[in-house]
């Protein structure tokens, strides 16, 4: 993302959303007036729910993190209401809209839900929001990793020709990080398997991998009031119809995260599953 003017920040941040690999969902980077609630807040101060090669703090090591009166900056301006106009030099207001007319940012706004539902759901003039029956403009792609989402969002993983722009895409717009040509199997949420580009799936999905490949040992995904099953070291409880079921080979286990397996495992995004940690292989 383009953090290099105010404009580009208000536009990557404000009612947009990022990848929570911690979580495996789209969060909102930016909640106008609730800076806890703010992605982009919580990786400055670090309060993220797991660290390391699946999620970093920003700026990501070794770079240094920002200092608290930086800190403060940010969250004072969140906490504002995100506006997207300030005049040079101006104070940021510990609440509401800057003096002199600033304009807070309120269109669309909202956290996520509890299902995943991404921020900014709202309007039919949202570029960057997509469902079904409502494609994506120009070369951005519809992607969310979860059925239950009804809203989602459009993202920049293809370029758009160096020739052509579309005119309904804001004023020098322009998407970046074009997909992999390397493709791989997803489970559609219709049971049926669909092959699409690595990091870009333009629909929603089940899990990565075929529908017949592997086994659900996600706890998320468990849905019933019951305790899991006494598993060996090298086993997990897999997950069927949203209840616990058998304990299965953790070598099984499909993921997408390390914290979808077995505690002191990691995932093998290469084969999208379950493996033992070399340091802990060598053990």
């Amino acid at each position: 993302m383009d953090l290099s003017t105010g404009a580009s920040i208000f536009a990557s941040w404000v009612n947009r959303n990022g990848l929570d690999n911690c979580a495996g969902k789209l969060v909102p980077r930016v909640v106008p007036g609730q800076p806890d609630a703010s992605f982009v807040f919580r990786k400055i101060t670090s309060q993220l729910a797991c660290v390391g090669s699946v999620s970093q703090p920003m700026p990501p090591p070794p770079a240094a993190g920002l200092s608290s009166a930086e800190i403060e900056i940010v969250r004072g301006w969140i906490a504002a209401g995100a506006p997207e106009h300030c005049n040079a030099g101006e104070p940021i207001p510990s609440g509401g809209a800057p003096s002199g007319g600033g304009t807070a940012a309120t269109a669309g706004g909202g956290a996520s839900s509890g299902n995943g539902a991404a921020a900014g759901t709202g309007g039919e003039d949202d570029l960057f929001k997509c469902t079904g029956a409502k494609p994506c403009t120009s070369q951005l792609i519809c992607h969310a990793s979860d059925c239950s989402i009804k809203v989602w969002d459009c993202v920049t993983h293809r370029p758009l020709p160096d020739d052509a722009h579309d005119s309904t895409l804001p004023p020098g717009y322009q998407p970046h990080h074009p997909c992999p040509a390397e493709t791989m199997s997803f489970c559609g949420c219709d049971g049926v398997t669909f092959v699409a580009p690595v990091t870009c799936p333009d629909h929603p999905y089940q899990h990565a991998g075929a529908c017949d490949d592997g086994y659900d040992c996600n706890p998320n995904h468990n849905l019933c009031a019951q305790s899991p099953p006494s598993c060996e070291p090298d086993a997990a409880p897999s997950i069927v119809d949203e209840c616990y079921a058998s304990c299965v080979p953790a070598t099984d286990c499909r993921c997408e995260f390390n914290w979808e397996c077995p505690v002191g495992w990691q995932c093998d995004r290469t084969q999208w599953r379950c493996v033992v940690p070399p340091t802990a292989e060598g053990m």
